[in-house]
């Protein structure tokens, strides 16, 4: 069985993880909802873990789970950026650095593990809101589920503000 890379499609990664673990323990895979996201970063950000955007060769993003660091590749395409975002956010939450998945085998699939659950949050609206409002990251549409996630930020503007002014009403809430 082939073990997918981070740039395997999501169909590849989904067929890899789901015979991976149809004989095995799933206690790896997360449980993707709000809550528990908003938790996780909220934990991150009062433990000083900090997200930059740098010169990095041979990947998309690191993390150093020791300095409490995520980079990720500067000028990475918008969907890359993201992606790579959520799949280090993953390592963090696992505390894992570089240097524990070089190790073999085990390493390659602990890998497609978290890629696979990084797809996942990337591709849910709220959660990609949430990580954009959370570093401070500018929302960029690429897709369904980024295009929800820019609706998610963006406050209703003032249609006719000088009418809501002079005449005292909203027409928006």
């Amino acid at each position: 069985m082939t073990i997918p890379s981070d740039a395997s499609s999501f169909a590849e990664l989904n067929d890899y993880i789901s015979r991976l673990f149809q004989y095995r323990d799933s206690s790896l895979l997360l449980t993707i909802n709000e809550s528990f996201s908003k938790f996780y970063l909220d934990i991150l950000l009062k433990n000083n873990w900090k997200l930059y955007f740098g010169d990095i060769e041979n990947y998309e993003g690191l993390t150093d789970s020791n300095k409490k660091i995520i980079t990720i590749k500067r000028n990475l395409d918008p969907y890359s950026r993201d992606k790579a975002i959520c799949h280090e956010l993953i390592h963090a939450q696992r505390g894992e650095n570089l240097d524990d998945l070089n190790r073999g085998i085990q390493g390659l699939r602990n890998n497609a593990i978290v890629e696979w659950n990084a797809r996942r949050i990337r591709a849910s609206p709220t959660l990609l809101s949430l990580i954009w409002k959370t570093f401070d990251i500018p929302p960029r549409i690429y897709d369904r589920a980024s295009l929800l996630a820019t609706k998610e930020l963006v406050k209703p503007q003032l249609l006719f503000p000088s009418l809501e002014r002079d005449y005292n009403f909203t027409l928006m809430d």
